[in-house]
């Protein structure tokens, strides 16, 4: 089983990824990966922050003559530096922001303030999941399954995509700056982001990913973490 672990603060020199599992004799796809954590900075309603991150990674082990060697593979993406260990404004510290984990964080772990918990559980790390992500999306490409993901539902705004194919989802998705299939869904979806970011809260959603030429009895119903 793959499984993945990550580390690193919003503001800090970056997130290390380290990625447990994978087989050996894989040559990593750079260009895809890079694909992949450029396009997570396409949606629309993310922060401001993204347009400037330049999600550059390095390899940092598990590769043996440029290909996966069976250990650990360990790749750093840096933070750009102009938001490396930003000053946080005082004010701030004890003002959860609302779809975050800030008030549990700091009841969890005891925390006096928000700023370790909005660091760790920041936006930002999901750079390091779209790493993990893109990688064994190219993996399961040598066994040609393939996956599509797609918003089907904001604030309520719900895309009606039940009828469609795997590649009319993908080739409609594709088109939309939110990945929705479904247009009019989509032109609902903006206005409330919209009115999310005017009321200066969030608005909840859905997405859904379907898997193409998946092999029948993949995974096991005998133990959750098996395969």
């Amino acid at each position: 089983m793959i499984r993945y672990l990550t580390a690193g603060e919003s503001h800090g020199i970056g997130y290390t990824v380290i990625i447990d599992g994978f087989p050996a004799g894989f040559e990593i796809p750079i260009d895809e990966i890079n694909f992949y954590l450029k396009k997570r900075q396409w949606s629309l309603g993310r922060g401001r922050r993204s347009d400037s991150e330049k999600n550059q990674f390095h390899i940092l082990s598990g590769l043996y003559k440029n290909k996966t060697s069976g250990a650990p593979l360990a790749f750093f993406i840096e933070n750009n530096e102009k938001f490396q260990k930003i000053p946080v404004k005082e004010e701030h510290n004890t003002k959860p922001r609302p779809g975050h984990a800030d008030f549990a964080g700091m009841i969890k772990f005891q925390h006096d303030n928000l700023e370790p918990v909005w660091e760790r559980s920041s936006g930002r790390e999901t750079a390091a999941r779209t790493l993990c992500g893109a990688l064994c999306l190219s993996f399961l490409k040598k066994f040609n399954i393939f996956s599509v993901s797609h918003v089907v539902n904001i604030g309520g705004a719900q895309a009606l995509t039940s009828g469609l194919t795997f590649e009319e989802i993908e080739e409609r998705r594709n088109k939309s700056p939110l990945l929705c299939a479904d247009e009019n869904a989509e032109s609902i979806m903006k206005q409330k982001i919209e009115n999310a970011f005017a009321e200066k809260t969030s608005c909840g959603g859905i997405f859904e990913v379907r898997f193409k030429n998946l092999p029948v009895g993949l995974g096991t119903y005998t133990q959750w973490d098996k395969t």
